[in-house]
């Protein structure tokens, strides 16, 4: 029996793996549309605009009072 997931799982696995740390790919539209036997290319995800989350959770190193 073929295991067949939803791209909601997939996606959350990816995220999941990319804030611990680890090197996550994803596939993307060829955005050099001459390359015609390429539709899709993979390519790390920090390429296609993901950050990884800031280590101080949003808070400010500043706050001492």
């Amino acid at each position: 029996m073929i295991n067949v997931e939803n791209g909601f799982e997939r996606g959350l696995r990816q995220l999941k793996a990319f804030i611990k740390g680890k090197r996550v790919m994803l596939t993307i539209e060829n955005p050099d549309t001459t390359e015609t036997n390429r539709k899709f290319i993979r390519v790390p995800a920090e390429s296609a605009g993901w950050r990884r989350p800031s280590k101080n959770n949003g808070a400010s190193e500043s706050q001492e009072a």
